[in-house]
């Protein structure tokens, strides 16, 4: 690409009115790099999985008598973990010559260094963000409250993006549970415990290093902050908070109670080039204590846990690409 050159600064009088009559110009820069990428055709990853069981609600695990969860954890809160602005600069990376694998090794802006590729930069406030990613990161969940439930997850070079779109927020003590397990290189699957949360216990089928827990009341009676990431850490486990999410900056909630998203550093997660990830919505009512499950196949109330993904982090974030496990 052809640039003009910069004028350069001079004293004198004549000199300056010489450079007008020349017609000297400021180069005006580069092109921003960064344009985003175009959506490709719908992939719906629940599609053709229909089971014909109502909603597919109706699990094995034990009734819930209990009050709901007040979200009191033991572990520390940390109100002022800033994961930081997103890289205003990344979109001038030069591509990355071209590999067979598309991966973009320009280091993140959260986490330098680290392969992870820029994905898509989703802006969310709450009001319509299931709009907000491409066709292709859009997912329909196991045992759905309402037809209108899905999932919608992706990610660029700084930030895991999940929005749920769900009935279950209409309460405002119903969580979503979205279990991670972060590494350079994932190893063998083992099986493990969830958080507990209104008497029950998730059954996951792999050990996670993290949970993301939302809902729409973050605030209990205790007034301690329940939205949060956490890590398996405390007796019981899970009671151990790492960051707490701010309202408006990393957690947003739909205006009619209908959906919640949430951002998560990748710093926050100790910059991983691989996830699995399974989540739910723990509802605690009889016969329907687990919905809105992922994957469709995901089974939390019995163990190991059903199917989940494994998610490369280094190529695009096409929900086609995932790789879906049963243990």
């Amino acid at each position: 690409m052809k640039r003009s050159l910069p004028c350069f600064r001079v004293v004198s009088r004549c000199a300056l009115v010489a450079a007008a009559l020349a017609g000297c110009s400021d180069g005006g820069g580069f092109p921003d790099a960064g344009g985003g990428l175009d959506a490709l055709p719908g992939f719906d990853a629940g599609e053709g999985r229909d089971s014909g069981v109502g909603d597919g609600g109706v699990d094995g695990g034990p009734s819930d008598a209990g009050p709901v969860d007040s979200g009191l954890d033991g572990g520390p809160r940390d109100a002022g973990l800033d994961s930081g602005l997103a890289d205003g600069g990344s979109d001038a990376v030069m591509p990355d010559g071209g590999t067979d694998s598309g991966v973009d090794a320009a280091p993140s802006a959260t986490c330098p260094g680290a392969a992870i590729h820029p994905g898509h930069t989703i802006v969310l406030d709450g009001e319509a963000d299931l709009d907000a990613y491409p066709a292709t990161q859009r997912l329909t969940p196991g045992g759905p409250l309402g037809s209108a439930d899905e999932y919608a997850i992706t990610w660029d070079r700084d930030y895991l993006y999940v929005t749920l779109v769900s009935g279950a927020f209409a309460d405002g003590f119903k969580p979503v549970h979205i279990y991670l397990e972060a590494a350079e290189t994932l190893g063998a699957a083992m099986p493990s415990d969830g958080k507990e949360y209104s008497g029950l216990v998730a059954r996951l089928p792999f050990s996670a290093t993290h949970l993301v827990a939302l809902r729409r009341t973050s605030v209990g009676g205790d007034g301690v902050a329940y939205n949060g990431l956490y890590v398996p850490a405390g007796d019981p486990p899970w009671t151990t908070q790492t960051v707490a999410f701010r309202e408006g900056v990393d957690v947003f909630t739909a205006s009619d109670a209908s959906a919640m998203s949430v951002r998560v550093s990748w710093a926050d997660l100790g910059c991983p080039s691989a996830l699995r990830l399974t989540a739910h919505v723990v509802n605690a009512v009889l016969a329907n204590e687990w919905k809105d499950f992922l994957p469709f196949a995901a089974t939390p109330w019995a163990a190991p846990g059903g199917a989940y993904f494994e998610l490369d982090l280094r190529v695009e974030p096409d929900v086609s690409g995932w790789v879906e496990r049963t243990p």
